[in-house]
């Protein structure tokens, strides 16, 4: 809703993990594989995007969000670890990074999504930023 890099209209953006009334209240009473599938389905419109971050690609709760995002029309783009794993399967499409090492998928993940930023904004046209900026290299200070 704020802006990656330029100012631009706000769009809709919900985390599926920070609304703790639900979360509480769906694993209270539903399998914790409906954790975030519930919420996809509630929220989710078909043209929605839905971004889903697995390190190792098998967590059933995420695996299960990514089928009912597409079983209802909403485009499902998995962040993983080592391809082939379940959630990879279930998307559209997947970046899959290929490390054993959790950490390294992580920070690869944080560089992705600050990529998925970075179109979303050009893709919206969005206006140069108006943050100011400081003296570029080789100009007079």
């Amino acid at each position: 809703m704020g802006r990656y890099r330029a100012d631009r209209p706000p769009f809709s953006a919900i985390c599926l993990t920070a609304e703790t009334s639900s979360l509480t209240a769906i694993a209270n009473d539903y399998p914790a594989d409906e954790l975030f599938a519930r919420q996809v389905e509630a929220h989710g419109r078909p043209g929605d995007v839905l971004v889903v971050l697995s390190t190792s690609g098998r967590s059933p709760n995420a695996v299960a969000a990514a089928r009912r995002a597409r079983d209802c029309g909403i485009t499902v783009l998995a962040l993983t670890g080592p391809a082939p794993n379940p959630l990879a399967a279930a998307a559209d499409d997947a970046v899959c990074i290929d490390s054993p090492w959790t950490a390294t998928v992580q920070e690869c993940h944080l560089v992705a999504l600050h990529l998925v930023c970075a179109a979303f904004d050009a893709a919206v046209l969005a206006e140069p930023s108006r943050v100011p900026s400081g003296p570029t290299l080789g100009s007079a200070s």
